[in-house]
């Protein structure tokens, strides 16, 4: 069985797993020619900066109102369902990530990498949802709708580089 979290060690992970994916996608940007899909990627890493910054303000809020409560196990479905999925999660901007990297000048690869990124994202934030305070969801659905607005970005963008889609205006 997955070690349970804490709510506080879950928004660690949050938080890491966003300075990770804001560090992968500068590198990212750096390795692909100048033009549309350099922007895009320069502007997926400031929206992930922002998420990281929002969780580190939901954070501290959560351990301001309730000190001890960020420190116990989380238990129950939501709780088990985290320890579960932490137990298997690839942090961003960890070592495989980074050699992810290492001499990729292809789209297709650095999107296809970045797809799967996201939907590792978009999975842990919606379980996460069942364990942070009520006040909180209403910021975590806004970050879950922004990376499933990335991840069907990426995905588009991945066909195009496939050539599977045309491109759109």
């Amino acid at each position: 069985m997955a070690k349970l979290l804490t709510l506080d060690e879950i928004m660690a992970m949050a938080i890491q797993m966003e300075a990770g994916a804001a560090a992968f996608y500068r590198r990212a940007a750096g390795s692909v020619p100048a033009g549309k899909l350099q922007a895009m990627l320069s502007g997926l890493a400031t929206t992930e900066e922002g998420h990281r910054q929002t969780f580190e303000a939901m954070r501290r809020k959560a351990a301001e109102a309730a000190p001890k409560a960020g420190t116990d196990p989380l238990v129950g479905e939501g709780g088990l369902f985290m320890a579960a999925l932490a137990s298997g999660i690839r942090v961003e901007g960890s070592g495989a990530d980074s050699r992810a990297l290492d001499g990729v000048k292809s789209a297709d690869k650095v999107l296809s990498f970045a797809v799967d990124m996201e939907k590792e994202a978009v999975l842990f934030y919606v379980g996460m949802r069942d364990v942070v305070p009520a006040p909180d969801r209403e910021w975590l659905d806004r970050i879950i709708a922004e990376e499933k607005q990335h991840l069907a970005t990426l995905a588009r963008e991945l066909g195009r580089a496939k050539g599977n889609l045309r491109s759109t205006p």
